[in-house]
């Protein structure tokens, strides 16, 4: 029943391009900003979608000593 209503859906969309009421347009992998809640992404990707999403970062450091005192590990949230 599933493969039905995929169908409809796509001559619905399709009398809407024909009506001109809809315009279909490529979007490079690059822009699709929809990636950030679907995919896992290298930090660098996931930055961008977020900047272009507009959410703010909320940068939190944590540092921990090693016991010699000298190792210092931080994450950024």
């Amino acid at each position: 029943m599933e493969g039905k209503h995929i169908e409809s859906q796509f001559h619905f969309l399709r009398e809407q391009v024909n009506k001109e009421n809809l315009k279909l347009e490529y979007c490079n992998t690059k822009e699709k900003i929809a990636d950030i809640f679907t995919k896992t992404l290298r930090v660098d990707r996931f930055q961008c979608l977020r900047d272009k999403l507009g959410v703010l970062s909320n940068k939190s450091e944590l540092r921990v000593d090693s016991p010699s005192g000298r190792t210092e590990y931080q994450m950024t949230i």
